[in-house]
C-alpha cells in the first residue's frame, strides 16, 4: 500500500448532483489509484471511474484480502 501527493491539476466535472465529489474522481485518477472507497452513494453510482473501482469499505476489504492470500 502507498499514498501518494499529487498536485491536484486535473479537473472533472462527472458529478453533477453534487459537483464537490469530482475532487475524489480527480484525485484518483492523478494518482493512478486503483480503487476508491467511499460510502457516498454519488460515488458508488458510478461504480468505476478510467478503470478505478468505486467500493463500500466491507467490498474493498474482501478485495483486499483476496489479493494478500494470493500472495
Amino acid at each position: 500500500m502507498f499514498a501518494w501527493i499529487v498536485e491536484g491539476e486535473e479537473i472533472i466535472d462527472l458529478i453533477k448532483a453534487d459537483p464537490s465529489d469530482n475532487k475524489y474522481l480527480a484525485c484518483a485518477y492523478e494518482g493512478e489509484a486503483d480503487y476508491i472507497v467511499s460510502g457516498d452513494h454519488h460515488l458508488l453510482d458510478i461504480e468505476a471511474y478510467e478503470g478505478i473501482e468505486i467500493l463500500k469499505v466491507k467490498a474493498f476489504l474482501s478485495v483486499w484480502e483476496k489479493e494478500w492470500e494470493s500472495k
